[in-house]
């Protein structure tokens, strides 16, 4: 059952309204029609919960994308403070995290238009997190994985977001004061594909990021770069 029949506390700048639908949906909606930045929209539906923000940011689209990784960051904070001690959670590029090897939490994006050399009016990033395995049935998707499986005490919506809201507002500060450069290299530690084969988004060698937080991959005997606003919906 939900606990967010009561508000979560959100630090300063950031505020937040529980929706019936999905938060990310509803957020790219009410940026259009000039919501504040720095409101987070929220649900909690059985098992899992969705949040998204919505940013204003004063940089090119290829530039400002670049805040979805540090939002990746926040949430990989939150989970260390909240869960296990022997939980592992690594990044998958462009928009997914491993638990214990397992597909966790997986991020959206959409902005206001797609030129990358444009500043967007508006920037929606969104979260959705597995809490548990509606019916205890944990064993139909093995590659999948929920909180609760990966050993976290029972735990609701509100505690997560509440967390999750405070590192955010920490990595969104060090992005917008010191650019990609300054979360890159922890984003980098955190992804466990780096120097390895991979099979999607293109398959081959993982090589890193760029100073964009675009894929760059070894593949047919050549360097590929895919930009990191291609997941943008």
């Amino acid at each position: 059952m939900s606990d967010l029949a009561d508000a979560p506390l959100f630090p300063p700048l950031l505020s937040g309204e529980a929706v019936g639908t999905d938060p990310f949906a509803a957020a790219v909606e009410r940026a259009a029609a000039g919501v504040r930045p720095g409101t987070i929209l929220y649900r909690e539906t059985e098992g899992a919960l969705s949040a998204a923000i919505v940013l204003a940011p004063e940089l090119p689209l290829a530039d400002a994308v670049g805040v979805v990784f540090a939002l990746q960051l926040a949430l990989v904070d939150s989970l260390g403070a909240l869960g296990p001690p022997e939980l592992a959670v690594h990044l998958v590029w462009p928009d997914r995290a491993r638990l214990n090897g397992a597909v966790g939490p997986v991020w959206r994006a959409a902005a206001s238009h797609d030129d990358p050399d444009a500043e967007p009016d508006w920037l929606v990033v969104a979260v959705d997190v597995p809490l548990y395995t509606p019916g205890d049935r944990p064993g139909d998707t093995p590659d999948r994985t929920t909180l609760a499986e990966e050993g976290f005490e029972p735990i609701g919506g509100r505690a997560i977001l509440e967390s999750l809201s405070r590192h955010m507002l920490v990595w969104i500060n060090r992005f917008v004061d010191d650019g990609f450069a300054a979360i890159g290299p922890t984003w980098t530690a955190a992804c466990d594909d780096v120097g390895g084969e991979i099979a999607a988004p293109v398959a081959g060698r993982m090589l890193g990021i760029d100073e964009r937080g675009g894929l760059l991959v070894s593949c047919d005997g050549r360097t590929r770069t895919l930009p990191l606003t291609t997941m943008l919906q």
